[in-house]
């Protein structure tokens, strides 16, 4: 009776998927990705992880590793950066602008609370977004590109999670259990 089964949009697009992983030479190794279907939406979109962890590309591994920082401190490198990058500009400033009281306590008062909204974030906050954030290099969507990160396809991942209640579920159910993984293996 499989002769009869109907192949579904899912099946169609992860066999479509493999054959051109397969046929993809990649310029910038000689290794061969290889991926494992684990999950699959509501719009037949499937997820894969990598077979073999040590697959995993620099580029990914990196943008990685700015995830769980970022997850771990409650904020994104890229925010502390801009944050500091503002409170050293007007440090910078300061000397030159007319340093009336007022304006003196008001340069104290934003630059205290830019630094104390990061050190709460920092000590007490692990955003949602940000284990998504990093689930985005962690799981390959249909068609996606292992060998690089594109960010069209980032999007159209993030763009995916957020019309899904349940693959945003199983993300962050996914994260959860990678970093409690992680956790583990760094006791």
């Amino acid at each position: 009776m499989k002769w009869f089964k109907k192949e579904t949009r899912a099946e169609r697009n992860e066999k479509n998927f493999k054959k051109w992983l397969n046929s993809y030479i990649p310029k910038a190794t000689n290794q061969r990705i290889e991926l494992v279907r684990i999950f699959t939406d509501r719009n037949d979109n499937n997820w894969y992880i990598l077979k073999n962890a040590g697959q995993l590309t620099k580029e990914r591994s990196q943008r990685i590793e700015e995830s769980m920082l970022a997850i771990e401190y409650g904020v994104s490198k890229q925010e502390i950066m801009d944050k500091m990058n503002d409170v050293l500009t007007n440090v910078k400033d300061l000397p030159w602008m007319n340093a009336t009281k007022d304006k003196l306590r008001q340069f104290v008062e934003s630059s205290q609370n830019v630094i104390n909204d990061l050190l709460f974030r920092m000590k007490n906050i692990t955003l949602d977004d940000m284990l998504i954030q990093a689930g985005l290099y962690f799981f390959y969507i249909d068609g996606e590109n292992p060998y690089i990160i594109n960010e069209e396809t980032q999007q159209r991942k993030l763009d995916a999670i957020r019309q899904d209640d349940e693959l945003r579920s199983f993300f962050l159910t996914s994260m959860e259990q990678i970093l409690r993984g992680l956790s583990d293996t760094k006791k």
